[in-house]
């Protein structure tokens, strides 16, 4: 269930995004506080808009952060130990922080990463980061390889709900041990 809702969040995204890259560039956007819950799938437009996939509430959002320099730049950066970076950013130890998702801007070639912090311990063959919680922080690596959080209290954003997609999260017929729901 939860594998085949991120399957119909990310192909929502991606046909989110080639519908308003055939229509325009009108994208509806208003600019204050995004109301985002979770961070599930996260893909770029060539023009640099984010769109993010919430599963917790069943929307797609679309971000302009307004990254309009366009970087030639062909050069890469090392970031070794990107775990204990995003930790140490976080105030955390690196067994803390889950990455989540990752995407690239093309204009800006800025890294945007969907995390959380749970125990990536518990990540394995049967559990993949979407199952231990929700990404609820939006993190931005630069070309100069600096981490910043990505403010989303007055950020250019438009978003939709999707028809037919139950809000996620734990409920008794999903919280089950043997026979017993947990609630």
């Amino acid at each position: 269930m939860i594998i085949m809702k991120r399957f119909l969040m990310t192909a929502s995204c991606f046909l989110l995004a080639g519908v308003i890259l055939a229509g325009g560039t009108d994208y509806g956007f208003t600019k204050g506080k995004a109301e985002i819950t979770s961070f599930s799938t996260m893909v770029f437009n060539a023009e640099g808009i984010l769109f993010v996939g919430d599963s917790k509430s069943g929307k797609i959002f679309a971000f302009d952060f307004e990254e309009n320099e366009v970087s030639k730049s062909e050069e890469g950066f090392e970031m070794a130990k990107v775990e204990e970076k995003i930790a140490a950013f976080l105030g955390t130890d690196k067994d803390n922080v889950v990455i989540h998702d990752m995407a690239v801007n093309p204009v800006s070639q800025n890294i945007y990463l969907a995390v959380s912090r749970n125990n990536a311990k518990d990540i394995g063959f049967w559990k993949l980061p979407n199952d231990l919680g929700y990404a609820n922080i939006l993190l931005r690596i630069s070309k100069d390889a600096s981490i910043s959080e990505v403010s989303l209290d007055n950020v250019s954003h438009s978003s939709i709900v999707l028809p037919n997609i139950k809000p996620s999260g734990p409920t008794p017929s999903t919280c089950r041990f043997g026979n017993v729901a947990m609630s």
